[in-house]
């Protein structure tokens, strides 16, 4: 989807914290509001052609740049203490070599030819990786109102993925799994039919975060999300692996093992039982998608 799309995603995702601030009695939630559009546009910063795309191609640049002055400058001071003397000194300036090379290497040219997933647009940046990091970063947070911004910040990432993943394009959400664009939906990016879904996502959001507040009995849709996804995602791979063009039989009584276990753990409510849901959910979708795709070869 574009830009104006996702911000509009990510003002809705920042509306809905305000939503659930108000009702809960929790004013700081509301800071989302701030976090939550910004959150939303981070992804396409892997976009060569997107506002943070184009103002990312000259931070690589003065960052690079930046690089190679401290290794320069490093090496020679560090030099310099060496020879007269000051070990000590010579070290903490030789501990910048390293982390300089690593900067320079990571911003060159040959790593993204080298490692494409982590350059390339709806790459490692259209993943769950970041969110994931900035969750990690707003629990070990001691501030509320740094708790709030940075819920925000993820929240409004994840609009993003999940806007993009209605697109034909998709996006690689199942990985570590596969990096490809397994998650995919109808709409093509700059027709009525993207203005449309993008409405439909922000009023969902909006009306979720009204049943939470409300304290209306919620499903772990976070939870549930990524089971679902760890289950298509096994599956996906398992089909590759040992599926093949032809459904061999080891597929098959892997598969009938694990749709026996997953009624197991539904029936004796061993785990909650829409955990299982979803990932049986995932698993059925990506055999089915797998299989269809086989059919069309």
């Amino acid at each position: 989807m574009t830009g104006k799309t996702h911000k509009a995603v990510g003002t809705a995702v920042g509306a809905g914290m305000v939503i659930y601030g108000v009702m809960t009695e929790q004013p700081l939630y509301a800071l989302g509001m701030v976090t939550a559009p910004l959150g939303a546009m981070l992804p396409d910063v892997d976009h060569c052609n997107s506002e943070l795309g184009r103002t990312n191609r000259k931070i690589f640049k003065t960052v690079r740049t930046a690089a190679i002055v401290v290794l320069l400058l490093s090496f020679l001071v560090g030099a310099v203490c060496f020879v007269t003397a000051n070990a000590g000194v010579a070290v903490e300036w030789f501990l910048a070599v390293p982390v300089s090379l690593a900067v320079i290497a990571v911003t060159s040219d040959g790593f993204k030819k080298r490692f494409p997933f982590l350059t390339k647009h709806r790459g490692i940046m259209h993943t769950l990786t970041v969110p994931a990091c900035i969750v990690i970063g707003q629990m070990s947070a001691s501030s509320e109102a740094v708790k709030s911004l940075l819920l925000g910040l993820a929240l409004g990432y994840v609009s993003h993925l999940a806007a993009d993943c209605m697109t034909v394009a998709g996006c690689p959400v199942c990985f570590p799994f596969s990096t490809e664009c397994l998650i995919h939906g109808p709409i093509v990016t700059g027709t009525v039919a993207e203005y449309v879904g993008a409405a439909v996502l922000g009023c969902g959001i909006c009306y979720y975060a009204y049943m939470l507040g409300s304290g209306a009995t919620a499903v772990n849709l976070a939870v549930c999300v990524l089971l679902f996804l760890t289950g298509f995602g096994i599956m996906y791979q398992l089909h590759k692996l040992v599926g093949g063009r032809k459904k061999s039989k080891v597929f098959k009584i892997v598969v009938v093992v694990f749709l026996i276990a997953a009624v197991a753990l539904f029936v004796f409510g061993i785990v909650a039982r829409e955990y299982t849901a979803a990932v049986v959910l995932g698993a059925v979708l990506s055999f089915a998608k797998k299989g269809k795709n086989h059919g069309r070869k």
